[in-house]
């Protein structure tokens, strides 16, 4: 009799232990990290129409995060540059202008000068930021990030770069 408790104890042991385990993810939870890097990179030109966005980054299929956006230019000019981040259908969820070049009270980027840092707190406030400290841009799969040059024209022959780091999920 004992023998037989002792053995309907341990099957009910096991069907209530597996039950358990049966109702729990078959993985553990973990962290997940950008596995991909990649560049963000465009170029406005003298040919560049005021106000038409160029893509120069598209969310990967399980999203992205770009950071270090930064401008650099030829032209002797000041510009407006405005980033915008749209989804796939054109919607424009966020817009930003910032001036870039002399005027704006940076450093001289003309002539290839040192790039300009286009995502500052005091720009844009409220993104997330990084363990580096670093603010960045998470993208869902499918939104871009897009510039274009506002106000007046870029000086011909000249252009503006646009540069970013993006890793992707």
């Amino acid at each position: 009799m004992k023998k037989t408790i002792s053995l309907i104890a341990a099957i009910l042991y096991i069907l209530t232990v597996n039950q358990c385990f049966s109702q729990t993810a078959g993985t553990p939870n973990s962290i997940v990290t950008p596995q991909t890097p990649n560049i963000l990179k465009c170029s406005l030109s003298s040919s560049s129409a005021i106000n038409a966005f160029v893509t120069c980054y598209t969310g990967a299929t399980k999203g992205s995060d770009c950071s270090g956006i930064s401008v650099t230019s030829t032209d002797t000019v000041s510009h407006n540059i405005t980033m915008q981040i749209q989804d796939s259908f054109g919607n424009v969820y966020y817009q930003i202008t910032q001036t870039v070049g002399i005027a704006a009270g940076g450093p001289p980027i003309s002539g290839g000068g040192p790039a300009v840092p286009f995502i500052t707190p005091s720009v844009l406030v409220g993104l997330p930021i990084d363990r580096n400290g670093n603010q960045f841009i998470r993208l869902i799969s499918g939104y871009v990030i897009k510039f274009a040059v506002s106000y007046t024209s870029i000086s011909s022959g000249q252009y503006i770069d646009i540069y970013g780091v993006c890793s992707d999920y």
